[in-house]
């Protein structure tokens, strides 16, 4: 009894001066108050999102507006346009960051669930938290991620598509080894996916237009596919965008195609070439010689 009394109030000073104690695995766990220093990584549901609180819950100090340019989250893409049941590339860059940082992300739905699966592609600054209550999948740093003020991470977005919402929120520290003095920065990020009705559609004609040129027919070849019943035109323009030939190719079937069109007589040049099915335009390049 008497040894478990002076354990007790061992860790208890220990905690009010802030210093380290070794864990059960020989771990060193560092104490400041009542908190622990979350430097390998914030504990789950700390984004700001609905139902969550921020950084603040561990580390004092104000919370600030990280949109408009502080927290920029981007898609490799480009744009806030995504491809719904495809793997998408994200980075998110701290403008306001310190000499220490730290940040964590979720991203969810109009229901406020859990759209598509974030997955980590750098173990070595990034790690994968969870939050059983929420049922939750949050992306966050770890102790070599708080040099950084770029994380990037993979997201398989919901084959449903839709609008969806991604909550960061991101800790400027002041490098104090203290909970207090820190500045969080929280935002929202809203993506959407085309519609499902419009990605079929671009289906039916095959991104991978090949375009060819064959000089001693003056002919242009056309390798496409077709996936539906569409009536299909090509027009051909010069680098001015003005055409000089088009032509009504009437109605396709499904399959795959290699067409040939007799050109009449053009100037040796770089020419566009559009293949429209359905009135929408599929493009590639040719050299007329």
């Amino acid at each position: 009894m008497k040894n478990t009394t002076i354990a007790l109030l061992s860790l208890i000073a220990m905690t009010a001066l802030g210093i380290s104690a070794f864990s059960s695995k020989g771990e060193i766990t560092k104490f400041h108050g009542n908190q622990v220093l979350n430097t390998g990584g914030s504990p789950s549901a700390r984004t700001g999102a609905p139902g969550e609180t921020t950084c603040t819950g561990c580390h004092t100090g104000s919370v600030v507006d990280g949109n408009a340019g502080i927290n920029v989250l981007e898609l490799s893409t480009g744009g806030n346009e995504y491809v719904p049941d495809d793997m998408n590339t994200l980075q998110l860059t701290f403008t306001e960051a310190s000499n220490k940082n730290g940040f964590q992300l979720v991203v969810l739905n109009a229901a406020e669930e859990m759209a598509g699966s974030l997955v980590v592609t750098d173990a070595v600054n990034t790690k994968f938290v969870t939050s059983a209550i929420l049922s939750r999948e949050y992306v966050t740093h770890t102790a070599a991620g708080t040099s950084l003020n770029t994380w990037s991470f993979d997201w398989l977005a919901p084959a449903t598509g839709g609008d969806v919402t991604f909550y960061v929120a991101t800790n400027k520290t002041n490098s104090n080894s203290q909970n207090s003095g820190d500045v969080v920065y929280v935002s929202e990020h809203n993506f959407t996916a085309p519609d499902l009705a419009d990605i079929a559609e671009e289906k039916e004609v095959s991104n991978n237009l090949t375009v060819g040129f064959q000089p001693g027919t003056n002919q242009l070849v056309l390798d496409f596919e077709v996936n539906g019943l569409n009536e299909l035109s090509l027009n051909v323009t010069d680098l001015s965008g003005r055409s000089v030939y088009f032509k009504n190719m009437g109605i396709y079937t499904p399959g795959n195609y290699s067409d040939k069109v007799l050109l009449h007589k053009l100037e040796t040049g770089i020419y566009n070439v559009t293949l429209f099915m359905n009135n929408k335009p599929y493009s590639g390049k040719v050299f007329v010689q």
